[in-house]
């Protein structure tokens, strides 16, 4: 960012030291003397022109100067909301070939702890919407998981295990935003739980993520190698930045462009969610984040790329 701002500026520099040698030159040649400048209205438009444009050219250095250094279209990382769920259930294995097929770079997904301490992807606090059933995850056992089918428009598919899920990700070389849906009372025993199943299959290199920045700083306390995040559902000021954690994932109506640039200059990632209509996703493809967490992966590549 430090080198792109450098960039910039000289090549601002540059525009308004030409400016100024062209008025320099027509001084040199008295073509701007004042007696010209009172004899010939049209010698004075062709000077206030020189200066508007002088004024411009500063103006527009100094209004885009903090956008340049902080955005890069091409640094801004498409996240598949729940995978890709235009033709694949949310949250399943199929949904991760989807994202991929969409462009997305990353899936963004949920993790349960089952009533046998195992862990799998899921979003819901039951699976009515899902499966028509009205129970919890954290009420079953892996085993009884195992026999439930989902159900979204005309596509069905099972209920993966973390393992599963990255296992699968790793294949289609897709990275992970992994979100702790920590439910009850059970904190401590869900996070001693989870660190332990993601050391043994290699899930703490990928960005984890809670509600609630409390869960999100002790697991970061746990694991300081993780990169650790807090989802903020609503949000009015700033963020945290003297807190450890590595960033934030915020809903977009909270969306500050002068509070983002401010984190992401303190090294913070900043990602938005959900970002699905064609005006926002363009928003963001010019305001200063770090990826866009989205419904819509390939309109936003498409975008992206465009």
């Amino acid at each position: 960012a430090l080198v792109r701002g450098i960039q910039f500026i000289v090549f601002a520099v540059a525009k308004v030291m030409i400016i100024g040698v062209i008025i320099e030159l027509l001084a040199q040649k008295n073509e701007i003397s004042h007696d010209t400048i009172k004899s010939d209205p049209a010698q004075k438009v062709g000077i206030i022109s020189l200066i508007i444009a002088f004024v411009f050219a500063a103006s527009f250095a100094w209004a885009n100067f903090n956008s340049y250094i902080n955005y890069d279209r091409q640094n801004v990382k498409i996240v598949a909301h729940r995978g890709g769920h235009k033709n694949a259930v949310e949250n399943s294995l199929e949904s991760i070939d989807e994202a991929k097929k969409a462009g997305a770079q990353a899936l963004e997904t949920d993790i349960k702890m089952t009533a046998d301490g195992e862990f799998v992807i899921f979003h819901d606090l039951t699976l009515r919407r899902m499966a028509g059933i009205n129970r919890r995850i954290t009420d079953m056992t892996l085993a009884e998981i195992r026999q439930v089918e989902l159900k979204q428009g005309d596509n069905r598919a099972r209920i993966p295990t973390l393992e599963e899920f990255i296992h699968k990700a790793q294949k289609n070389q897709l990275d992970l935003f992994l979100e702790l849906k920590v439910e009850g009372s059970n904190r401590r025993e869900f996070l001693r739980k989870y660190l332990a199943k993601a050391k043994k299959i290699g899930a703490l290199k990928y960005r984890t993520m809670a509600i609630g920045e409390d869960i999100a700083r002790e697991f970061k306390r746990m694991s300081p190698k993780t990169r650790v995040g807090s989802v903020i559902p609503f949000q009015l000021g700033k963020f945290d930045l003297a807190s450890k954690l590595d960033f934030f994932a915020i809903e977009d109506f909270s969306y500050d462009q002068a509070v983002a640039t401010e984190a992401l200059l303190a090294d913070k990632e900043v990602f938005v969610w959900t970002v699905n209509d064609y005006d926002r996703i363009l928003k963001y493809m010019r305001t200063p984040n770090s990826g866009v967490i989205t419904d819509e992966p390939n309109e936003v590549s498409t975008l992206k790329n465009n």
